[in-house]
């Protein structure tokens, strides 16, 4: 007995403090007891009418997939539309100003508050999952699906609700006025839409040819374990975004969040490179293997370019605080200050995440001599899109440093990174459409090369330049790094520790 209680004293002391006030909360609350009641009699009434009603059951062989869809589209479209509304709203509401006790009083960590309810929202739908799935298994003994489709397409509608969830929370958690939140739901719930109807669709391809009788077959598994992968590596993403965004501002928010995607970069790197080798035998034909490396670069490289956006509106002066955390050995603080929250460290660390990305491109598929004009092309459509927007950037940099003398936000930088760039795009294109309406187009190169999709863009048509374009990106940003020198100078002075740089004032005599 004695070892039991030690046991229950041990996971009470550890359990999150957060999970167990909105679980109490929620089993104390009207709304997940009526939404469960109203599940178990949608369930009762789906089969029921099913049974009684449809006399094609008897005859019919895809009766029980017939009836599955059915409850399975009702079980995912209620859970996306409730559950993350549900955890949203209450995360937003501990958020606002006038309920602070939470966020702003209270020791608990911002980890444990997003951790606690993401957990608890998965707790409550898997309840609800939980009450529907003895009715959705009946549906195996009216034919046309076998058990593990099933158990398969509920673990799948777990995933897109916790994706859902973690978007949700994700803006929950942002320092913004509500109209923007607002627009932000308003995008969330086109996400959840799109990843409704795309979760319907597989789930009836997966009734449809079976998961059972695949389920012995790496064509199975691989991408399967790709799906789920690249899914709950989004949503932990989201939940560290949210985790940084509830953290006070003068700690290092950024730290946890690179160390997590250089981790995710790595494995994903890693897995696509080893599956895309274990794949390709020395006969067979090379563009599944060059479209999987292909896929995943430029997935990560559009990432990266909006993370230099975001890297150039970190602060540029860091506090007592965060100063108090650099180490004092030399060698090490290079590896602090790409790590840790800054401007010139968010851009040095998504600048190395990017030459990693491209290195591994070019020699996952450098052996293959056949796909190396398709690989030279694609760096250099790439090196252009990254060297335009990091340019941007710097030039946003720039006019933060000289002409507002540093008093602005460093969320000026981002401001002044997009407007230049939409600028850069749109101008140069209508200025030459309104001189020649006739003749001008996509071939016309000269107007192209502000904007950051021009190689795309050329690439996409057939006409070539990609190569002009990604040579006259990479001066551009090298101007720029020379002119931003001086800044990046006096960021990389001030990473010392806090002792060696923070003199106490002495009080004034009054």
């Amino acid at each position: 007995m004695s070892v039991v209680g030690n046991a229950a004293r041990f996971l009470d002391d550890r359990v999150n403090p957060v999970l167990v006030k909105e679980l109490r909360q929620a089993v104390q609350s009207n709304f997940v007891t009526v939404l469960l009641l109203v599940y178990l009699l949608i369930e009762i009434l789906a089969m029921m009418l099913a049974v009684l009603f449809d006399h094609s059951l008897t005859s019919s062989l895809h009766a029980g997939g017939d009836v599955f869809m059915t409850m399975d589209t009702i079980l995912l479209s209620t859970c996306l539309l409730f559950v993350p509304t549900y955890a949203g709203i209450r995360l937003a509401a501990e958020r606002a100003d006038q309920n602070v006790d939470l966020m702003f009083i209270t020791t608990i960590t911002p980890g444990a508050v997003i951790w606690g309810k993401a957990f608890t929202a998965l707790a409550i739908t898997l309840l609800i999952v939980c009450v529907c799935a003895p009715f959705m298994m009946m549906t195996y003994l009216l034919r046309g699906i076998d058990l593990p489709t099933i158990c398969f397409v509920l673990a799948m509608d777990l995933v897109v609700v916790g994706a859902g969830v973690a978007g949700a929370l994700f803006i929950a958690a942002m320092p913004i006025r509500w109209p923007i939140r607002l627009l932000l739901a308003l995008a969330l719930l086109v996400g959840m839409v799109t990843a409704f109807s795309l979760a319907i669709s597989g789930a009836g391809n997966l009734i449809l040819w079976g998961v059972g009788s695949r389920m012995a077959s790496w064509n199975f598994w691989i991408p399967t374990l790709m799906f789920f992968g690249f899914i709950l590596a989004a949503c932990g993403l989201l939940l560290l975004l949210a985790c940084a965004a509830l953290a006070p501002q003068a700690s290092d928010r950024a730290r946890p969040v690179r160390l997590y995607v250089t981790l995710a970069w790595a494995l994903t790197g890693a897995a696509c490179v080893v599956l895309a080798q274990a794949h390709s035998t020395p006969g067979e034909s090379l563009d599944w293997r060059w479209s999987f490396l292909q896929e995943w670069a430029n997935g990560t490289i559009g990432l990266l370019a909006i993370g230099l956006v975001i890297a150039g509106c970190e602060r540029d002066v860091w506090g007592v605080r965060l100063r108090r955390t650099v180490p004092r050995s030399p060698v090490l603080r290079p590896f602090w200050l790409v790590f840790s929250s800054g401007a010139l460290g968010g851009l040095l660390w998504t600048g190395l995440m990017i030459a990693g990305t491209l290195a591994t491109l070019w020699f996952g598929m450098h052996p293959h001599r056949k796909l190396m004009p398709h690989l030279i092309r694609q760096i250099q459509i790439d090196t252009g899109l990254v060297c335009t927007v990091l340019a941007y950037v710097l030039v946003g940099t720039l006019l933060r440093d000289h002409v507002f003398r540093r008093k602005a936000n460093t969320m000026l930088v981002g401001a002044l990174a997009m407007l230049l760039m939409a600028a850069g795009s749109l101008i140069p294109m209508l200025t030459a459409a309104f001189q020649n309406p006739d003749s001008w187009g996509i071939t016309d190169t000269r107007w192209l090369f502000l904007n950051p999709m021009a190689g795309i863009a050329l690439e996409t048509h057939r006409h070539g330049g990609a190569e002009v374009y990604s040579m006259v990106a990479f001066i551009w940003c090298g101007i720029m790094v020379l002119l931003n020198l001086p800044w990046a100078l006096r960021q990389w002075r001030a990473c010392r520790p806090a002792a060696e740089n923070v003199l106490l004032e002495s009080p004034r005599r009054i």
